[in-house]
C-alpha cells in the first residue's frame, strides 16, 4: 500500500552532526528557481525599510533546507539590524508581516528581526547563535557564524519546547479574533506542537531536525499511540487536506499536553534559563 506522503517525495531530514556529535550549521543552498523570486522580494522589503542598518537576512525553515512546498510552505526570513530594536522598529515589522506576498508559490513572508548584539552578546544571544549555527544562513549580508560555539541535540537547541505552554495560552487568547487569520494560527500551534514534542527525543537519539515531516514521523514511530491524530495533522499541515476544529482541539487535548508534561518532566521549561544565564557568562 503506497505511503500516503508518497506524492510529497520526502524522506527524513535530520541535521547533519560531527563525529563529535555537534550539529554541522546548514550549508547555503542554491535557491530554486521558483523560490528565488519571492525571497528576493523579502530581502527588497528589508532593505527598503532598514536602509543602512540592515547587516544581514538569514533564511529559515523549510525553503532553507530544500524541502519546501509549493503554495503550503512559508517563507521564514530574519532580518539582523544594526543598532538596538526600538519601538518602531518592531512596528516596522508588524506592517510588513501584514503585507501579502506577491508570489502565488507562497502563501505568506514570516519577517522578524534581531539586533547585531543579540547574535553576540545580548540575552537574546541565545536566539541569535541558534539562528546563526542551527536554523539558517543569510542569503543578503553578513555571516554571524566565526567564533560562535557548535552545539549538540538536547536543551541547548531546544527552540519550541521550552515555550510551548506560552504558545499554546496566546494560542487560545486569538481563537475567535475576528482580524486573525483563523487557518494561520491552527497551523502556527499545530506546527509548534509537533516541534516541541520532538524536541523532547532529541537528546536520547542524537538527532535533531526542524523538519515538520521528520518531526512527525519520529513520533509516529515512537508513540504509535498518537497515530491517527498525528497522521491527520501532517495531513492537514503538509498536503492541505482539510481538518475539524474538533480533531485539532484533540490533537491539542492529547498530543499537546502529553508534550507540555515531557517537557516538565525533563526540565525543558527550567533549562532555558538556565541556558540563557550560562551562555552570558561565558561572554
Amino acid at each position: 500500500m503506497p505511503h500516503r506522503f508518497e506524492r510529497l517525495g520526502k524522506c527524513l531530514f535530520f541535521w547533519h552532526t560531527s563525529s563529535s556529535g555537534k550539529i554541522l550549521p546548514l550549508k547555503k543552498i542554491p535557491l530554486d528557481s521558483v523560490w528565488k523570486p519571492p525571497v528576493d522580494w523579502a530581502i527588497q522589503q528589508y532593505r527598503m525599510r532598514f536602509g543602512s542598518r540592515l547587516l544581514s537576512v538569514y533564511l529559515r525553515g523549510s525553503v532553507a533546507i530544500g524541502r519546501s512546498i509549493a503554495r503550503t510552505s512559508d517563507i521564514d526570513t530574519v532580518g539582523i539590524i544594526r543598532g538596538s530594536i526600538a519601538a518602531k522598529d518592531k512596528k516596522t515589522i508588524c506592517d510588513l508581516e501584514s503585507i501579502p506576498c506577491p508570489y502565488e508559490i507562497c502563501p505568506r513572508v514570516d519577517f522578524s528581526i534581531l539586533s547585531e548584539t543579540d547574535m553576540t552578546t545580548s540575552a537574546r544571544y541565545r536566539t541569535g547563535r541558534l539562528l546563526a549555527m542551527v536554523h539558517g544562513f543569510p542569503v543578503w549580508g553578513k555571516s554571524f557564524r566565526k567564533g560562535l560555539p557548535y552545539l549538540s541535540p538536547g536543551p541547548e537547541v531546544a527552540a519550541y519546547a521550552p515555550r510551548l505552554q506560552r504558545d499554546m495560552k496566546i494560542y487560545q487568547s486569538l481563537l475567535g479574533c475576528r482580524d486573525v487569520d483563523q487557518p494561520a494560527i491552527y497551523r502556527w500551534i499545530l506546527k509548534r506542537i509537533v516541534r516541541a514534542a520532538f524536541e523532547t527525543e532529541m537528546k536520547d537519539r542524537n538527532d535533531f531536525s526542524l523538519d515538520t515531516y521528520t518531526c512527525g514521523m519520529v513520533l509516529l514511530k515512537h508513540h504509535p499511540q498518537f497515530k491517527d491524530q498525528l497522521l491527520g495533522v501532517l495531513d492537514y499541515l503538509l498536503m492541505n487536506k482539510p481538518i475539524s476544529k474538533n480533531e485539532i482541539r484533540e490533537f491539542i487535548d492529547s498530543v499537546g499536553y502529553w508534550a507540555l508534561g515531557r517537557i516538565r518532566s525533563q526540565g525543558l521549561d527550567r533549562e532555558i534559563v538556565q541556558l540563557d544565564r550560562r551562555i552570558l557568562r561565558e561572554q
